[in-house]
């Protein structure tokens, strides 16, 4: 092989070692990008289901006020006019 040649290939080693260096860069970018997306996510669902188990109690504790005032005695008056 001539000095050229050598040079030349050495050269395309470079260029495809720099891709592949670029290409594995870009991976892990790409992978925290991804992880945070799903962190957030998670966050946001949470806080969902939060917000839901609120609601459920909340309608639990109404139904039982209810509950109870309904099955006290009403006076006659009241119970006349129903």
């Amino acid at each position: 092989m001539t000095r050229r040649s050598k040079c030349v290939q050495r050269q395309q080693l470079v260029v495809w070692l720099a891709g592949v260096f670029m290409m594995v860069a870009f991976g892990i970018v790409a992978g925290i990008f991804i992880i945070s997306i799903e962190i957030a996510y998670k966050r946001h669902r949470r806080l969902k289901e939060k917000e839901l188990e609120l609601a459920k109690t909340a309608a639990d504790r109404w139904r039982g006020n209810i509950e109870v005032e309904s099955s006290t005695c009403l006076p006659a008056s009241v119970l006349a006019r129903v």
